[in-house]
C-alpha cells in the first residue's frame, strides 16, 4: 500500500498541527515512533531493530513509500504508544484508511 508520509497530521478544527519545527506530518510522526526507545521494546533483536531503522530511512527519504501490511501494523503499534489520542487517531486514519 502507498502512504502519503507528507501528509499533514491535523487538530480537532482540521487546522494543521504545529511543533517548534512547523508543521507535523504523518512522516515526522511515524520517523519519532520508529526510532524512539520504548520500555516495551528492551529486549528488542538486532534483526528488529535493524528492520525499524530501514523503515525510518526509507520514509525519511521519500514523501510516498509503498509499506507492506506488516509495516502498517508495527507503524500504528509504535504510534499508540509514542504519542496522544489525538495524534494517534489522525496518524493511523492515515496509515489505513
Amino acid at each position: 500500500m502507498q502512504v502519503d508520509f507528507s501528509a499533514p497530521i491535523l487538530d480537532l478544527n482540521g487546522q494543521p498541527l504545529v511543533d517548534d519545527n512547523g508543521p507535523v506530518n504523518l512522516g515526522v510522526i511515524c520517523l519519532q515512533a520508529l526510532l524512539a526507545n520504548h520500555d516495551e521494546d528492551r529486549n528488542l533483536s538486532g534483526l528488529e531493530k535493524v528492520r525499524r531503522f530501514n523503515l525510518a530511512t526509507e520514509i525519511h527519504a521519500n514523501k510516498i513509500v509503498n509499506v507492506s501490511a506488516e509495516d502498517i501494523a508495527l507503524l500504528k503499534q509504535l504510534v499508540a504508544r509514542s504519542f496522544i489520542v489525538l495524534v494517534t487517531g489522525r496518524a493511523w486514519a492515515l496509515l489505513d484508511p
